[in-house]
């Protein structure tokens, strides 16, 4: 079966594109603009049984079927081989293998670390819209968490908030599949393509790192207010 793999990603490489394995011979699937963006959502049927997609605008070529196997080909080597997908292919890998029905791997961070991210974005993006000099206040910001409610609540409260509404990645999925919740960054249609591993990793992507909105948060508030952000969601202020 690697052998095929390998065969696919090859002529990938030759081709463009994503190609895929149906009924044991290849079929070029375009155009595709984005890869994976535009395979989000797409679920292939039962005589596809492997595709092979680029990982970046001129990387390696990852193919992978529907017993799990994956391969990754570099573009650049003169006799392709097999190797393990890397991490950085890890949201790639995802849509494969979702494209294909299989199940990905486990989360790897808390639900709690999303409520934070969430929040720091919100809490940037209402920063960068104030008045240049007037940056909003613990009122404004405190208002923005997505796990609290129309009081002002104080950053000890507000830790309770962000425990309280951190559920498994399992339960977060599928309240938003529900419509019951709403603040985190995939709509339901997603979550139900999405298995709790791809939705994780999905929610995080599209949002900024922590540590990049908290920096730039700590430049453009308030020192005090800075600082109860960061106590909130237990990172430094101080760099």
């Amino acid at each position: 079966m690697t052998t095929t793999l390998i065969d696919l990603a090859d002529d990938l490489i030759q081709r463009g594109g994503v190609l895929l394995r149906l009924e044991g011979s290849p079929v070029r699937l375009g155009p595709i603009a984005t890869v994976p963006l535009d395979l989000l959502g797409v679920r292939f049927g039962s005589a596809v049984d492997a595709v092979a997609m680029t990982v970046g605008p001129s990387g390696p070529v990852l193919a992978v079927d529907r017993t799990g196997e994956a391969v990754l080909v570099d573009a650049n080597e003169t006799v392709p081989e097999a190797a393990p997908p890397p991490s950085a292919g890890a949201l790639l890998l995802d849509v494969a293998r979702r494209s294909l029905g299989l199940a990905t791997a486990p989360p790897d961070r808390p639900v709690a670390d999303l409520v934070d991210t969430v929040w720091l974005d919100r809490a940037l993006r209402c920063t960068l819209d104030a008045p240049l000099g007037e940056p909003p206040g613990w009122l404004a910001l405190a208002r923005l968490h997505p796990c609290g409610d129309a009081r002002t609540p104080a950053s000890c409260e507000l830790l309770h908030y962000r425990r309280s509404c951190s559920p498994t990645w399992a339960a977060l999925r599928t309240q938003v599949l529900d419509g019951a919740t709403a603040w985190t960054p995939v709509s339901p249609s997603l979550a139900a393509w999405f298995d709790p591993g791809s939705f994780a990793r999905h929610a995080f992507a599209v949002l900024p790192e922590p540590s990049a909105a908290l920096a730039d948060l700590h430049d453009l508030l308030r020192p005090v207010d800075a600082e109860r952000i960061a106590r909130t969601v237990g990172l430094s202020a101080h760099w």
